[in-house]
């Protein structure tokens, strides 16, 4: 293993409970990815609009944390794998 690679991964991991808003939306993401662990599967031009969001840095979900109001959306990278509406990790 190149350990300059471990320094490439980075990962958060987060826990919320009943927000099925977050759940679908992250559910895409997943699916996208899932999808290109077919055998000869490809980057769609277009992703289809079953992947797309309305959830992004500029219009977050608006949530309640611990009863405290917060903003929230999901990024991803690279870029040709962010659907319509994603923001990507380096916004």
């Amino acid at each position: 293993m190149d350990w300059r690679a471990l320094t490439q991964v980075k990962e958060l991991g987060a826990v919320i409970y009943n927000c099925s808003c977050l759940a679908n939306d992250f559910a895409k993401i997943f699916e996208a990815y899932w999808s290109l662990g077919l055998p000869n599967a490809t980057i769609p031009t277009p992703w289809s609009s079953a992947y797309s969001t309305n959830f992004n840095k500029e219009t977050p979900l608006d949530v309640k944390l611990n009863g405290t109001a917060a903003k929230v959306y999901f990024s991803s990278s690279p870029p040709r794998l962010c659907q319509k509406g994603r923001t990507t990790d380096i916004d």
